[in-house]
This record gives C-alpha cells, structure tokens and sequence, in this order.
C-alpha cells in the first residue's frame, strides 16, 4: 500500500513537472523561464513533497531531461550555462531530499526508542506499584506514593485477630523445607482472601501465626463483627480442608477489640504495623486459647453484641495481664449472615 502511493506520487508529480515545461517554453519561450520552472519543481519533489531520494529523484528527471532537450533546441548557445544551473539544482535537491529523508528517520527512530522507555518506565511503575500495594494497605500505599513522610496513627478502637495453627513446632520438624513452606502458603493464602473477603487488613506473619486487624486503616463501625466473621470462616476452612495431603490442622484464635496505634516503618523494606496493649492482649488471647476455639476478651464481647453466639469460657490467668474473664466465640446467631 505504502509502495503503490509512493508511486502514484511520483507518477501525478511527473506529469504536472512535464506540463509546466510544456507550458513554459510554447507560451514563452524563453529558456531562463524553463529552467527557473525545472529548479521549482526539482525543490519541489526534493523538498516539499518530502519523497524519498530516490523517488524524489524519479520524479524530477524526466523534468530535467525535457528542459534539456527543449533548451538544446531552442537555444544551442545557452545549453551549457542553464544545464549546469539545472544539474546544481539537481544535486541540491538530492542533497536537500537526502538531509530531510536521514533527519525523518533518525526523528522516527527516537520518537519509537522515547515511546519504548517510556513504556518500560511505566511497566517498572506499576510493577513497583504492585509491590507496594502487596505490601501495604491500599490508601498507605496512596498517602505514601504522595508523600514519604513518616506515617503514624492513633485508632480509638479496632480489632484484633491473633491465630496459630496448634502443634505445629514438632510437626514442622518432622518435614522437609519445602513442605513447611508449602503448607503455610496454602493455609495463609486462604487467610488472606477471607481477610479480602470482609474487608479486613492483614498485618503480618509471625512463623505460623497470622494477624489482621478490623478498623485499620480506614475505620468502621463493624470492624469488630468483621474480625469474627473472619475467624469463624478461617476455623470452619480449617476443620473441613485437609492440609499437608491428608493431615487437618487446628487453629487457636484470639480476639481482642480497643485502641491502638498504627504506623509505617522503615525505609528500603516497609512494613506497616500495629502497636499497644490490643494487640498484646490479642496475642494473649490466642496463645491462652484452645485448639480449634475463638477465644475474645470481655471487650470484644461487648463490642460483638447479641449478633453472636458466646459460651463462657469464665475467669482464666493470663500471662502478663493476669485474671481475665473470657468467652468463646462459637458463631453467629440465628437469622445472622456470616
């Protein structure tokens, strides 16, 4: 296609040189006229028709040739003055058309090498952007995109989810490497789309123990309803799914609402955190638990309200925190969507 058009040009440009020599020299005869329309039309297929050299060259020939001829007829004695005026005209057309054709190409040639790094830099952008959103919660990523300082919040009340998959230090010696790590990918992959799923926030993984967080870092109202539905989905997953082939595994889950404080830190490996005593009682809940139980403190039962069915687990010695009453949170209550 691009070939066909490049010669229609040269052909249509061919007959309106050759018609205007025609035309030059039957009406005026004058040669300086002929000649002045040959250099015309030479820069005008070198230079403003922006052809390639060689079609630019196709098409002022047969221009240049009938001058010459239409010259050496009518005015012998002026042949060899206006063809050399002609012939220079010529090669500054080729020279022009040549310049125009290499500066086209090496322009198109950087426009095509800008236009790749950019869409490379873009690629490296959102691959980073990626990255950071795996990593941190979506509006800190956005806030820190936008500035780096350094974030830190306080939350009046949020909810903890402490869990920990029970016996799993000596089972974890009895396997190899990469059966440890496949098997607490599949089970913490599986946490974390219910976390997705009710909108909750993954914190961290400590060897097998996984924390999330309801209410950080965007607060809600429900955050602690979040957190339960949470933990009797990842108790439920555990009793029905069979990990490690065929071996079940049982989860201690504590739970545990009040305030804290949440924040970004580091500098080359972000990591965003959550601190205060919540989440040391959060943790107390789930070690002071019991295999396959939510254990939640007396805050998260008042938090969770009459949504939830509860059995008094009573007064129990808590390591650090001493007498505590606690429950058992066992599901929801009838006419109650998990």
């Amino acid at each position: 296609m691009v070939r066909w058009i490049g010669l229609t040009t040269v052909v249509t440009h061919t007959a309106i040189a050759t018609s205007l020599v025609f035309i030059c020299f039957n009406s005026l005869h004058r040669p300086d006229v002929a000649t002045a329309a040959t250099i015309v039309g030479a820069f005008f297929a070198f230079g403003i028709l922006r052809l390639h050299p060689g079609q630019a060259l196709l098409a002022a020939l047969p221009y240049f040739l009938l001058d010459e001829i239409l010259l050496a007829a009518s005015r012998p004695q002026d042949f060899v003055p206006y063809s050399c005026v002609t012939l220079i005209a010529l090669g500054a057309g080729l020279i022009v058309a040549w310049t125009l054709d290499r500066t086209s190409r090496d322009s198109y040639r950087q426009r095509r090498i800008i236009e790749a790094q950019r869409k490379e830099i873009e690629r490296e952008r959102d691959r980073a952007d990626d990255l950071l959103y795996n990593v941190l919660p979506a509006a800190i990523a956005e806030r820190l995109k936008k500035d780096p300082a350094r974030i830190a919040e306080h939350f009046q009340a949020v909810t903890v989810l402490f869990a920990d998959i029970a016996g799993f230090t000596p089972l974890s010696a009895e396997m190899s490497p990469q059966d440890l790590v496949s098997a607490l990918d599949e089970v913490f992959t599986a946490f974390d789309e219910i976390a997705q799923r009710h909108g909750l926030e993954k914190i961290k993984t400590i060897g097998d123990a996984y924390m999330a967080v309801g209410g950080v870092p965007m607060p809600r109202p429900d955050h602690a309803q979040a957190v339960a539905r949470m933990a009797l989905d990842m108790r439920d997953l555990m009793e029905r799914q069979r990990f490690l082939g065929t071996r079940q595994l049982r989860m201690r889950i504590g739970i545990h609402t009040g305030p804290a404080v949440a924040g970004v830190i580091g500098r080359k490996k972000f990591i965003y955190d959550l601190w205060g005593d919540t989440v040391n009682t959060a943790s107390r809940m789930e070690s002071h638990g019991a295999p396959g139980e939510i254990q939640v403190s007396d805050a998260a039962r008042a938090a969770l309200g009459d949504a939830f069915v509860f059995e008094e687990r009573g007064v129990s010695e808590i390591k650090g925190k001493g007498p505590m009453h606690t429950w058992w949170l066992k599901g929801t209550a009838l006419g109650q969507d998990r």
